[in-house]
């Protein structure tokens, strides 16, 4: 029989253990907290070199997640892997699929994604809101250009970027780290790397933030 660590609180604990030696010690506990549960999510420490986050991010995330705020997210990946005894349903938003996604995106000859921001901005007004894409760099193109033109009281509570790929994503989340990193509280990964494992993973940490305080 091959030996290896089976108990679930164990596997948790030594795997913090490891990561947290790859955690920056000048942190502070939330972030600490953060980074670690992103490096568990996909296996790769290096990514800390290529975060970026606005200083109020878990503030202000989490204050919008304690008052009941929606979560409007780009994936059904996204919105599957949260946990539901964590965030009810019926507030987790995904769109992807919706009629009026595939209308909007027909008729401004876009994607899904991008046409899903108008299907926000229809149905479910972000003011105070929680962002999370998750996938789609055209997503956040979308969002960027609609933010560029709303005023700064309309704004998300928070915005988590992780889409990811080799088309637009590193360009997508540049832009929105040099033209909104002092206005929405925000976390991104800069470059290539990101996908639905690692916004879930920021949710997740952030729920357990408060509900451990």
């Amino acid at each position: 029989m091959t030996a290896y660590v089976k108990s679930p609180v164990a596997i948790d604990s030594l795997s913090h253990r490891r990561l947290h030696r790859h955690v920056p010690s000048d942190l502070s506990p939330e972030w600490q907290h953060v980074t670690i549960r992103l490096m568990q999510a996909c296996g790769m420490t290096d990514i800390i070199d290529d975060l970026r986050w606005h200083e109020s991010f878990v503030s202000a995330a989490r204050t919008a997640l304690n008052k009941q705020c929606l979560l409007l997210t780009d994936s059904q990946m996204v919105a599957c892997g949260i946990n539901r005894d964590r965030l009810h349903p019926k507030r987790v938003i995904s769109l992807i699929g919706s009629p009026e996604a595939y209308r909007l995106a027909e008729t401004h000859k876009t994607t899904r994604a991008a046409a899903l921001v108008d299907v926000w901005q229809q149905q479910y007004p972000w003011h105070n809101q929680l962002i999370a894409i998750g996938n789609a760099p055209t997503c956040l193109f979308r969002l960027l250009d609609v933010l560029a033109e709303s005023p700064p009281q309309h704004d998300p509570a928070a915005i988590i970027a992780f889409p990811v790929g080799f088309v637009g994503a590193a360009r997508a989340k540049q832009q929105l780290h040099d033209t909104l990193g002092t206005r929405i509280p925000y976390l991104t990964l800069l470059g290539t790397r990101g996908g639905s494992a690692l916004t879930v993973a920021t949710i997740h940490a952030l729920l357990s933030l408060s509900a451990s305080s």
